[in-house]
């Protein structure tokens, strides 16, 4: 594994474990290149599962050159901190509690009219103990915390380090190989934008939609990205028989039934247009 150029840190992309992979939901569809079309693979690799479906058989594998689907149009922005890692969109040089608090000004830049009142009372009893300052800075934070969840819906993001590395909005049980590496977030107005409005059950929908992404996104570095082709009963790859790019390989699954099942229909109907024109109708 290559170090990033002149950071030394591993970015996590293009799969950074290609041979590990577990069957998880993806919230997301499935990616057709480039333009919308499937991407012909060689049928020849070793799949890592077949499957027989009403007279057909269909292979699964993994997808060996996946789009990372951060270079999609996601909905949120994942920021994280980590010493070896390059995590998610951004990675800021600051920290993170400087970087919400950087969030909340943007928002409402009248925050800064506080932080200097703050700063001013701090400076006064530097140095000494002071409830006047310890309630100044108890003030700042829950301002900020107000600011923050007027404006943005932020979820935090945690790591699991341990072979694979996987990421969740939830934290993990172990605590020797996990925390919170970074959030995932969406402003307020983004979500107007996508869903109309900002109400509780907007909001919902864009917490839903987030968590969807990081759970996609932690496929995505663990290779959990796959293909399917569809075979005939002669063992012969169908039109449109193909497509790669799905994130978890139960949707893959599903998605090469469903051509299957409208492979089946076509034949039938075109079966049925050939008779009627056999006796004339």
């Amino acid at each position: 594994m290559k170090p990033s150029f002149q950071t030394g840190r591993r970015r996590l992309s293009r799969g950074l474990f290609p041979n590990s992979y577990r069957c998880k939901r993806h919230f997301q569809t499935h990616h057709e290149r480039p333009n919308g079309r499937s991407i012909p693979k060689e049928s020849t690799m070793t799949p890592i599962e077949t499957i027989s479906y009403r007279g057909y058989s269909f292979e699964i594998h993994h997808d060996t050159d996946p789009i990372s689907p951060r270079e999609d149009d996601n909905l949120g922005i994942i920021v994280g901190w980590h010493r070896r890692y390059d995590i998610g969109d951004q990675q800021p040089k600051c920290s993170p509690q400087e970087f919400l608090e950087g969030l909340a000004r943007d928002a409402d830049p009248s925050i800064e009219e506080t932080e200097d009142r703050v700063d001013t009372i701090n400076a006064h009893w530097y140095g000494q103990e002071s409830r006047w300052a310890g309630m100044a800075n108890a003030y700042l934070k829950k301002r900020y915390g107000q600011v923050l969840n007027d404006n943005y819906v932020i979820l935090p993001l945690h790591m699991y380090d341990h072979g694979n590395v996987s990421l969740s909005t939830s934290s993990f049980s172990c605590l020797w190989d996990s925390g919170q590496v970074g959030y995932v977030y969406v402003s307020k107005e983004d979500v107007i934008t996508e869903y109309g409005d900002w109400t509780a059950e907007t909001i919902a929908k864009a917490t839903k939609c987030l968590e969807g992404e990081v759970e996609t996104y932690s496929q995505y570095i663990n290779g959990e990205v796959y293909g399917y082709v569809i075979k005939n009963e002669e063992l012969e790859e169908i039109d449109d028989g193909s497509c790669w790019g799905f994130y978890g390989d139960e949707y893959c699954e599903q998605e090469a039934k469903r051509v299957v099942d409208h492979a089946i229909e076509a034949r039938a109907a075109l079966e049925l247009s050939d008779a009627s024109c056999g006796i004339g109708i």
